[in-house]
């Protein structure tokens, strides 16, 4: 709380403030509050912008300027970029030469399978369904596994014995391992 009892500018006021403050900066520091406050000059709170000189137009010499430009108002415009540059948001037209190399080489399209293919794969799924697995399917006609598992879907007494293999292996589990997998489905469910 700074005192009020004078509201006079006095000369030392304005001395004290252009020591105080540094030509530059219109903030003051908590030193000079507490100094103002024991010394009960509000008005040299009031002076401030008065005597604080404004900053200077020409910048440091160290500042690179490409470009200096008068307005209207009269002030004056800098800037660290070349002004005449194009602009940064139109692409320039490049033809296959100025592009580098691709990464990867152009997907082929896919072949289209036969239906004496699709004869082949529903024979082999048949005859061996651990052996021939849609994977290894997909792998041997370059087609995709879903695919396969369309045209060739498993054979029933696979699937049961998978389910067999998977309930026995559920109950070969503790008590704690359960647990943890049934909280996974839960938080799956939530996704």
């Amino acid at each position: 709380m700074f005192p009020t009892t004078r509201a006079f500018l006095t000369a030392s006021a304005v001395s004290r403030a252009a020591t105080l403050v540094h030509p530059r900066t219109l903030s003051t520091t908590a030193t000079q509050f507490r100094k103002a406050n024991r010394n009960n000059d509000l008005d040299l709170f009031r002076t401030l912008p008065n005597v604080v000189q404004p900053m200077p137009i020409t910048p440091p010499a160290s500042s690179t300027i490409a470009a200096r430009r008068d307005l209207d108002d009269g002030s004056v415009f800098l800037a660290r970029i070349p002004l005449d540059r194009p602009d940064p948001t139109t692409t320039p037209q490049l033809t296959e030469a100025d592009l580098p190399p691709l990464l990867h080489p152009p997907r082929q399209g896919k072949k289209h399978i036969t239906e004496a293919q699709k004869e082949e794969m529903r024979r082999l799924r048949n005859e061996d369904p651990v052996q021939w697995t849609s994977q290894r399917l997909a792998e041997k006609f370059d087609c995709n596994p879903v695919f396969v598992a369309s045209i060739a879907p498993a054979p029933r007494s696979h699937i049961q014995n998978l389910c067999s293999k998977a309930e026995e292996a559920w109950e070969k589990k503790g008590w704690k391992r359960r647990l943890i997998a049934v909280n996974r489905i839960k938080r799956r469910a939530l996704w």
